[in-house]
């Protein structure tokens, strides 16, 4: 199962972001990172986007997991997450069938 997580936040949040992200404590080994990408965009902010992985028999633990950490930044001013769940096209049809 891939797990791709957004985020978004002023520029003004940029240093509480920073301090609150490297305060996180690691995610439980099954949850893989396959990479993190962040962009800016003039006059919104940033926008992150990591990329992550997990066995579809841990899918309710990591998506727990990768919630709680993203709940650490909900009091920042304007930050904002979603968090999406992903299927392989061959199994997204499978569950339509």
């Amino acid at each position: 199962m891939v797990i791709i997580c957004f985020s978004d936040y002023p520029i003004q949040s940029v240093k509480e972001v920073t301090k609150r992200f490297m305060e996180l404590p690691r995610l439980p080994d099954f949850v893989k990172g396959k990479g993190s990408y962040v962009y800016s965009t003039t006059g919104e902010g940033y926008h992150n986007i990591a990329i992550l992985e997990a066995e579809d028999t841990k899918a309710k633990e990591a998506f727990d997991a990768i919630t709680k950490a993203y709940l650490h930044f909900l009091d920042v001013p304007g930050y904002s997450y979603d968090i999406r769940v992903c299927y392989k096209a061959g199994e997204a049809i499978a569950l339509m069938a």
